[in-house]
């Protein structure tokens, strides 16, 4: 949290001040900032496969209801 604050000029405590929605997208925009091409893609093949497996689940979960 030092580091974000520190990222856009401000207080260590200042991102604690924020609300949700706006302290996600912060968060969000730092890590796509300082993260490397590499990172970013091992991010997005976990991403894929997480909601890949989450629509299985939610298949076989509808076939063992009928």
């Amino acid at each position: 949290m030092i580091r974000i604050a520190h990222f856009w000029n401000k207080d260590p405590n200042w991102l604690m001040t924020l609300e949700k929605p706006e302290k996600n997208k912060l968060i969000a925009d730092y890590i796509l900032f300082h993260e490397s091409q590499k990172e970013r893609e091992k991010r997005e093949k976990r991403y894929k496969n997480k909601v890949l497996e989450e629509r299985i689940k939610n298949v076989k979960n509808k076939r063992e209801i009928r």
